[in-house]
């Protein structure tokens, strides 16, 4: 039984090894010399296997005489037979050659414990292979622990901007969350000192007594110039944007026909509507400096620029009933998309006056059409993108009253 497990520990060692040169664990002349060391081993294991051992030999005889000596009591009498039992029976063995006994078989336990360990190689610079191994493993968890060490430095970092950022850090580690008596805090601009509801000023930026000091936010405001029949006019989008950007903000919509309406589109040279003016106070928002581009100054206020404000209404054109303008680049495939959508409608609404304008005609040129597809309802509102036949529908219809209106189109796009 012994030497079963001796010779499956060798072949466990040789697909061990096997493992251990696939994984790139141990290099291929480490591999090699253990290869070789073990298949030796299994060679001297199997020539020692057809060796019969001398005890074996032993026992052999001592059965082969058995059934002699049987035979010849055979045919004895019964009574020599008991006589020659009682003449036969061993003497007890001594104390002594007990423990010899004992002794040689410990002795031959540790000479096969011996044989079935393997023997440890020495390579090139004096490490065994087992010391190799261990020192690969070694070297392996070492890289893996780096890496997670590095990922998870990583990962703090990105962390802390983030919090630094959602509580008012200005990206240096310095504090902009203040307290209700103006702690002070490093600063190198106003637009450090940043704290919902209040307006920041950075005193001394750059030096050691540098602090932010606060006052309390007015509602800044914004006069919008606006159409009540406008159905693509809708402020709310705006002014959320505005009060993300400076501030709470105080509204007020001013109509395009009524007479402090028609002063300011002469005043302020209006085009198009709806029209943002903001109060110049604007400027003294900690946080203007960051979306300054979006606003330019005129007749002391400043303006919101069109690519914010999105305007939608030609209030200066002339009204045109059941008219539908479609723009669009040659060639898009967005503008291809949208007039596929826009085919259903114009079978249902024979009705619409329809003409298709590409970007580079005069008449995107006068609307300063920037966006493409765009649709201009009744030669005036505007309206950009790419809409199933039901959009188009109820956008038209806003403006305009026919039986067709109450037909349900395609909800989804093709």
């Amino acid at each position: 039984m012994a030497a079963v497990n001796s010779r499956e520990k060798l072949e466990q060692e040789l697909r061990f090894l096997k493992e251990s040169f696939d994984a790139e664990v141990i290099s291929k002349d480490e591999y090699e010399r253990g290869k070789g060391r073990v298949e030796v081993k299994l060679k001297e294991f199997d020539t020692s296997s057809k060796t019969p051992d001398k005890q074996d030999e032993i026992n052999t005889e001592e059965i082969k005489e058995e059934p002699e000596q049987k035979e010849e009591q055979k045919s004895e009498p019964k009574e020599e037979i008991k006589e020659e039992k009682k003449e036969e029976k061993p003497e007890p063995k001594k104390k002594d050659e007990e423990k010899s006994e004992d002794f040689d078989r410990k002795e031959k336990k540790e000479t096969v414990e011996k044989k079935e360990k393997p023997e440890k190689t020495v390579s090139e610079d004096g490490d065994t292979d087992e010391e190799e191994q261990e020192t690969g493993k070694k070297n392996g968890r070492f890289w893996t622990y780096f890496w997670a060490i590095l990922v998870l430095i990583v990962l703090l970092f990105g962390a802390y901007v983030f919090l630094s950022r959602q509580a008012g850090t200005n990206g240096r580690g310095w504090k902009n969350i203040y307290s209700s008596d103006n702690a002070t805090f490093l600063c190198i601009s106003d637009s450090d000192c940043a704290q919902t509801g209040k307006i920041g000023k950075c005193v001394n930026p750059s030096t050691k007594d540098a602090k932010c000091e606060f006052k309390d936010i007015e509602p800044l405001k914004v006069i919008v110039v606006n159409a009540k029949e406008c159905f693509n006019c809708d402020l709310s989008r705006v002014l959320s944007i505005l009060n993300d950007w400076v501030g709470p903000v105080e509204a007020v919509e001013v109509d395009y026909q009524s007479e402090q309406g028609k002063e300011l589109l002469k005043n302020f040279n209006v085009e198009i509507l709806p029209y943002y003016i903001v109060d110049e106070k604007i400027a003294q928002r900690g946080t203007f400096a960051q979306y300054a581009r979006a606003f330019s100054a005129k007749n002391n206020s400043y303006i919101l620029s069109e690519g914010v404000a999105s305007p939608s209404f030609y209030y200066k054109r002339e009204e045109i009933k059941n008219k539908l303008d479609f723009f669009v680049i040659k060639d898009d495939s967005s503008g291809i998309r949208a007039e596929k959508n826009l085919e259903e409608f114009l079978a249902n609404f024979p009705e619409v006056k329809f003409e298709k304008h590409f970007s580079d005609s005069a008449l995107s040129k006068e609307l300063k059409i920037k966006s493409f597809p765009s649709f201009v309802v009744n030669n005036r509102v505007r309206f950009s993108g790419v809409y199933p036949a039901e959009t188009i529908k109820e956008n038209f219809c806003k403006a305009n009253e026919l039986e067709e209106c109450s037909r349900t189109l395609t909800k989804s796009l093709i």
